[in-house]
């Protein structure tokens, strides 16, 4: 359907994306998600470590993958947001993209959060509620330290276009997004690949 994509080491570009600034942007988003396959440990650090999410082994009453729109940039989807707004309350959810009914394209599609709880006697397997569902776009705590509007349903989406954004700004000079995520990733950055990001 023309999206911009990798498989393995290579990356997708679809002929209607113009050689413009779009263009570089996509492309550097692209080029992370290969990154993301290189360096497999050191993205679970930026996401477990410096970011508010935790890899689970297994989730109860995971979504089929007939109702899900599975993205080859997005291997592991068991990653867990933590939100932790409410010291008191902490909630865990589950970051998943689904199929909106009559669907005709691959991009009618509604990206969800669905509540999930620690399974009591397994600590790294989670159960699923799928009553308890809320579109991404109204959450507000997620929403607000992410500033992303689009590419942000999956750890790996959030990660490409922060690298995006944050070459983009070495070479503008200019900053463009503020926020505790992307202040974090800036942290982890300088931390694990400023080697690999400036030999490219």
């Amino acid at each position: 359907s023309n999206f911009p994509h990798t498989h393995l080491d290579m990356i997708f570009i679809p002929s209607n994306i113009y050689v413009n600034k779009y263009f570089m942007k996509t492309l550097f988003h692209e080029k992370c998600h290969n990154l993301q396959r290189e360096y497999p440990d050191q993205f679970k650090c930026l996401y477990t470590n410096y970011w508010p999410f935790y890899l689970a082994k297994n989730i109860i009453n995971e979504p089929s993958v007939c109702d899900t729109r599975l993205n080859p940039d997005t291997e592991n989807l068991k990653y867990i947001y933590i939100d932790n707004s409410d010291e008191n309350n902490i909630k865990y959810y589950y970051m998943t993209t689904l199929i909106n009914k009559n669907a005709s394209h691959l991009s009618h599609v509604t990206n969800y959060f669905i509540e999930v709880d620690k399974k009591q006697d397994e600590p790294d397997t989670f159960i699923l509620y799928s009553d308890r569902k809320i579109k991404m776009a109204n959450h507000s705590h997620f929403n607000n330290i992410s500033k992303l509007s689009n590419n942000n349903y999956h750890v790996n989406e959030i990660s490409a276009e922060m690298f995006s954004i944050y070459v983009m700004e070495l070479y503008n000079s200019k900053k463009t997004l503020d926020s505790f995520l992307y202040t974090r990733f800036k942290e982890w950055i300088s931390d694990f690949l400023n080697d690999v990001l400036f030999c490219m």
